[in-house]
């Protein structure tokens, strides 16, 4: 069939390509849950997952994101996740959701608009989400924490400012201090996600990183050892500059960087002499949590059993 009325098409016309603009956008987007579905999820993880937004704006050098999702921000509709949290609420007794997009606090008075609609509504739910540690305020918080926020996971990736920025990342170290103390303020559970041994790396970075963790009270961390290499990321280009892979490398098997003379042990050790609750992928204590899920039927967060102080 002729294919030249479909809307967004590029087509090719000799030398020359023709695009057929856009006249129509969804403006909303159906949010339902297959039964069978959600009963499993709530049974064996302890939350329903819902994504408020796709999009990211950030600049990581690692992350997938604006590739898959794009960089404009798309939020979606307000009342239908209010009205869908009730309904899990009041027919499947769900009481706990993880919000997954790729960062909640990206588009905050949009996020200001779902946390006064849930309050409003009366819905007892708790919920958690990734966020960034920083573009956070007291009055922020506070207003999450009455609409049910109980967890944060932060996308940290290191305690070091210097690595930080070389990542991509737009906070520093200050901001992940200010922001776990805020969390501590409002009760909030908090954990700080981190990737060691990624781009430049060195033992000065880490031995900042596992000393800024000194810092950071009544926290997890949860560290994993170098980025996997995603096509189309800055850090594709720069490994296939440093001829980490080729230009014709797929990458469909996982292929990570690993910044040279890393030492594992030596992170290992590090971390333990912190006296902190670091738990690495491999930590046996992984195996507990997933005994209170499953053994003990644990529904929600689980990790702030772990906290030290």
């Amino acid at each position: 069939e002729n294919v030249g009325g479909i809307e967004g098409l590029i087509k090719g016309n000799g030398k020359e390509e023709k695009i057929k603009e856009h006249s129509n956008y969804l403006k909303s987007l159906e949010l339902s849950f297959n039964e069978d579905l959600s009963d499993f999820y709530w049974e064996h993880s302890g939350m329903l997952n819902i994504q408020t937004k796709r999009g990211c704006c950030y600049n990581c050098i690692y992350c997938s994101y604006p590739i898959i999702d794009g960089r404009k921000v798309r939020t979606l509709d307000t009342d239908l996740i209010v009205d869908t949290l009730a309904r899990l609420n009041r027919d499947k007794g769900i009481n706990y959701v993880f919000f997954t997009d790729s960062v909640f606090n990206i588009h905050n008075s949009y996020n200001v608009e779902l946390a006064e609609k849930i309050i409003k509504s009366g819905v007892k739910i708790n919920w958690g989400a990734y966020f960034s540690p920083h573009n956070l305020t007291d009055e922020l918080l506070e207003l999450f924490r009455r609409s049910g926020l109980k967890h944060i996971e932060f996308g940290t990736e290191s305690l070091c400012t210097e690595q930080m920025h070389r990542y991509g990342k737009n906070f520093s170290f200050e901001d992940v201090l200010l922001n776990s103390e805020r969390c501590l303020k409002h009760n909030i559970f908090y954990a700080h996600f981190l990737i060691l041994g990624g781009l430049g790396e060195s033992e000065s970075t880490l031995r900042e990183t596992m000393e800024n963790s000194k810092k950071i009270r009544f926290s997890v961390f949860f560290p994993y050892i170098g980025m996997r290499i995603y096509p189309g990321t800055p850090l594709h280009r720069i490994a296939i500059d440093m001829g980490v892979v080729s230009e014709s490398d797929t990458l469909l098997e996982p292929t990570y960087y690993i910044e040279k003379g890393f030492d594992l042990e030596l992170c290992r050790k590090l971390a333990e002499e912190t006296g902190k609750a670091w738990i690495f992928p491999d930590d046996p204590l992984f195996g507990q949590l997933d005994y209170m899920r499953t053994t003990k039927k644990k529904k929600g967060l689980i990790w702030e059993y772990l906290r030290k102080p």
